[in-house]
């Protein structure tokens, strides 16, 4: 990840996955903090000055804090819009919990940002599932949400059927 907001993403994902794993003892709030001191924590000790400050240009809190707030603020409406699209007899629960985060997340800000275009939410997020698992994952994660984004966004789903079209005519007429 190279983007300050791709590294906030995969940090999400682990604070989500923590979440899940701790629901009942600790509020989202304090993993989120207690995730970025322990980053600053370990940071000052294995970080020369300069490397420090390119360490400190790299996070955008607020947009880790929105992100992870607003996921499990909406978790509900979230799983909804993934079921839609799981196949027959699979549900939430029955995804790897590192996936089901992935998902989540990447619903979430296609629900809530819409300053951020969905085909740069999903390449983060396919950055992000290529972190854990392999191409078959990935390829999942792509699938549920360029569906996602084709029910939620509409002018994404104009742009993906005019490119489909400008296919289907273009391979017509090189066929001829």
């Amino acid at each position: 990840m190279s983007t300050k907001r791709g590294e906030m993403r995969l940090l999400a994902v682990q604070i989500l996955y923590q979440y899940e794993f701790y629901k009942s003892e600790v509020s989202p709030q304090s993993l989120t903090s207690d995730t970025i001191e322990s980053f600053d924590i370990l940071s000052k000790q294995v970080l020369t000055d300069e490397l420090q400050e390119t360490f400190d240009s790299l996070g955008d809190p607020e947009f880790l804090e929105q992100i992870i707030n607003g996921t499990i603020d909406t978790m509900d409406e979230i799983d909804m819009e993934i079921a839609k699209y799981l196949k027959e007899g699979y549900t939430i629960a029955s995804l790897l919990p590192v996936l089901r985060c992935i998902l989540r997340i990447g619903v979430y800000e296609m629900l809530a940002i819409k300053s951020i275009p969905p085909e740069v939410i999903i390449s983060e997020y396919i950055r992000t599932c290529d972190m854990f698992y392999g191409i078959k994952q990935t390829t999942f994660v792509n699938a549920i949400l360029d569906k996602v984004a084709r029910n939620l966004r509409p002018e994404y789903r104009q742009n993906r059927e005019q490119q489909t079209n400008s296919s289907i005519i273009e391979e017509t007429v090189n066929a001829n």
